[in-house]
């Protein structure tokens, strides 16, 4: 399983990763949610909306993300019951199904409120991934930690870095992505990325989690 910093051009792509990863998603703890910087939708943001719409439109069209807010706080409080032991896996996985159906349901409908629109298009894009830390326990439900490690890359791409040209800015962003997972795992970079250079023809490097890797 490849886990680390994954920026730009490196991503998962949906839930389905997540649920084929099986076991091996214990090894990756708080670094897995790094992959789906991008992909994976953070659950502060979105209560966050919910709760701007609720309190500045009409009452009919505040039902809708108080459903979704209604959806994401039970996602949350599954997590929290499956962190701390108190449903099995069979159990959680009928209660991640119900939730699901909930938010399918839901996303299913042709909303008149414009604001409502935007939300459920974005809700149906975000799909594949809305519910994936609750099928992974490294995976966490916010973006947070993702934002502070990619903060210093988002400094420094506005003045320098190889960012003024396309070309530049993709190999910055594949440099960086394997620099910081390389620290991550404790990995020796410099050695990692000079194999890389000496290497007679194109290598796929193996950033797979390490045995023993907390």
């Amino acid at each position: 399983m490849t886990v680390g910093l994954k920026v730009a051009c490196l991503n998962v792509e949906s839930v389905s990763f997540v649920r084929r990863l099986g076991l091996h998603c214990a090894n990756a703890q708080s670094c897995v949610h790094y992959c789906f910087l991008g992909c994976s939708p953070c659950v502060a943001h979105l209560l966050r909306r919910c709760r701007e719409m609720m309190g500045g439109g009409a009452t009919g069209a505040a039902e809708f993300p108080a459903t979704v807010k209604s959806i994401l706080q039970a996602d949350l409080r599954l997590r929290d019951r499956r962190d701390q032991g108190e449903i099995r896996p069979q159990k959680l996985a009928v209660a991640c199904g119900q939730l699901e159906a909930r938010m399918d349901r839901e996303l299913g409908r042709r909303y008149r409120s414009p604001r409502n629109q935007r939300l459920a298009n974005h809700l149906r894009r975000e799909q594949d991934a809305l519910f994936a830390f609750l099928y992974c326990s490294g995976l966490e439900a916010t973006n947070y930690r993702a934002e502070q490690a990619i903060r210093p890359m988002v400094v420094t791409r506005k003045v320098w870095g190889g960012n003024r040209t396309p070309r530049g800015a993709h190999t910055q962003s594949v440099l960086v992505s394997i620099l910081h997972t390389c620290r991550q795992q404790l990995r020796p970079a410099i050695s990692v990325v000079a194999r890389l250079l000496r290497s007679p023809k194109p290598e796929v490097l193996d950033l797979t989690a390490p045995d023993g890797f907390p």
